[in-house]
């Protein structure tokens, strides 16, 4: 397995990677010297410095691939628009999300969870059971590029999960994946908006209008499937600008925001590579970690 960084693939490890865990002081200067308080830890950082090569130096990709593959991309991930994570499901979840015609149990728990002490804990029944969130107004979301959801539920049967551009009781069209369980353990679902941005990508439902214009999240039991009896759990949904990151160790996985894309063409009149360097900030606590979570 090679170094991921949201659609992209690295077609060569970096050389050097450097990873910092920083913590956040204060200090006050008193008559008595100077104090320095701890105010907990800062936002880690990881730095990628590697280089690019082409096909007749090192059997890789042509200095053009790599240019519109890997470097143009890179670049891309540093030009979004402002945009703020907005979490969809979380704190007190039935307080926003309500549940469709004759669902079983629909209720905060705070027994099994990924963070702030509660998920939301739904038992369908039968089939064609819902559970929805529906926004007052049109939300925009063109300007994210990353939507993630934990469950929690025994078995390896999947629940689709749908941003309408109508309100529930006319939602029709939309954007559509599916949230996998597997074996009564809090499972972490990341789906990207683009295929520019990721390879697991939302589907078109209906006739989509636009990320710009969400009315309503519909998670639903995915085809003929009938869950009976059986309780699933749902936590920490987010929608942000973030990518997800994959190395080969697993050391570093994660949802990552980019903060410097710098490279280098190297003797670009005779040599055929690109050297680089990425700071990464981990943002993955706000998406949720699978070292804290209860249950």
């Amino acid at each position: 397995m090679s170094w991921t960084i949201g659609a992209i693939q690295f077609p060569v490890p970096p050389q050097k990677i450097v990873k910092k865990n920083k913590a956040t002081l204060k200090k006050v200067q008193s008559p008595d010297g100077a104090w320095i308080y701890g105010l907990g830890a800062d936002a880690k950082m990881l730095s990628l410095d590697g280089e690019m090569f082409d096909t007749s130096r090192y059997g890789t990709v042509h200095k053009t691939g790599i240019w519109q593959d890997y470097i143009r991309r890179l670049e891309r991930y540093t030009e979004r628009d402002m945009a703020v994570t907005q979490q969809f499901l979380n704190i007190a979840p039935t307080g926003s999300w309500r549940s469709g015609s004759s669902i079983t149990t629909f209720k905060d728990t705070g027994d099994k969870y990924v963070k702030n002490n509660e998920s939301l804990y739904v038992v369908f029944g039968s089939d064609n059971r819902y559970i929805y969130y529906e926004y007052d107004d049109n939300m925009t979301f063109d300007m994210y590029n990353i939507v993630s959801i934990w469950v929690y539920g025994s078995g390896t049967e999947k629940f689709s999960l749908t941003f309408y551009n109508e309100i529930y009781a006319s939602a029709t069209n939309g954007y559509r994946q599916w949230i996998q369980v597997s074996g009564e353990n809090w499972i972490q679902n990341v789906f990207a908006m683009s295929s520019i941005d990721g390879d697991t990508v939302f589907q078109n439902k209906g006739s989509p209008t636009g990320w710009d214009s969400i009315r309503s999240i519909v998670i639903e039991p995915s085809g003929d499937w009938n869950p009976g009896a059986a309780g699933y759990r749902f936590d920490m949904g987010a929608i942000g600008a973030a990518w997800e990151v994959e190395s080969p160790n697993g050391y570093y996985d994660g949802i990552w925001m980019v903060d410097t894309v710098q490279y280098e063409e190297v003797e670009a009149d005779t040599e055929e590579s690109f050297r680089y360097r990425i700071a990464l900030v981990d943002n993955t606590p706000l998406y949720g970690k699978e070292e804290r979570v209860v249950g």
